[in-house]
């Protein structure tokens, strides 16, 4: 998975009604990213049948859109390694408490100033695509890239 041209291409993803400045606009970012989450695993967590790599990739844009405000793009950059590592996690038992401990690690991140909180994260998040929705990386990247591509033209 290649993060790097993930974070280009939502770099230039413009977020609707966010402010251009200071830390409104980190509040704004966060509260994008709450709000996609939530919808992503909510709708998981009904299992509707419906596809859920347009919200998972609408999650990731916005973890990075964050990341590339805050400056933190080299701390979401995923080796191969640690995409396998991510792999090899067991899947979640329950899905609301991992939501609840991203949850937690992304106020962390926002109230405290914290990166690490922020990166701990990512990771659940993206263990969560690999392991629970069975996504391979290359399916995210290639999702990823298209999704944010449609955006652009519309």
């Amino acid at each position: 998975m290649d993060v790097k041209k993930m974070l280009d291409a939502a770099r230039l993803q413009r977020t609707t009604g966010q402010p251009s400045f200071g830390q409104q606009r980190d509040t704004a970012l966060f509260f994008e990213l709450n709000v996609r989450l939530a919808e992503l695993l909510g709708n998981f967590n009904r299992k509707k049948g419906i596809d859920f790599m347009d919200d998972f990739c609408l999650s990731a844009a916005a973890f990075l859109k964050i990341a590339n405000e805050k400056k933190w793009t080299y701390l979401v950059l995923l080796t191969d390694k640690k995409i396998s590592i991510l792999e090899q996690k067991d899947k979640s038992k329950f899905i609301a408490q991992d939501y609840l401990i991203l949850q937690k690690m992304l106020n962390k991140s926002y109230f405290e100033r914290n990166a690490p909180a922020f990166v701990h994260a990512w990771h659940i998040f993206i263990k969560l695509g690999l392991v629970d929705f069975k996504f391979s990386a290359t399916e995210i990247e290639n999702a990823f890239l298209k999704k944010l591509m449609e955006g652009k033209k519309n």
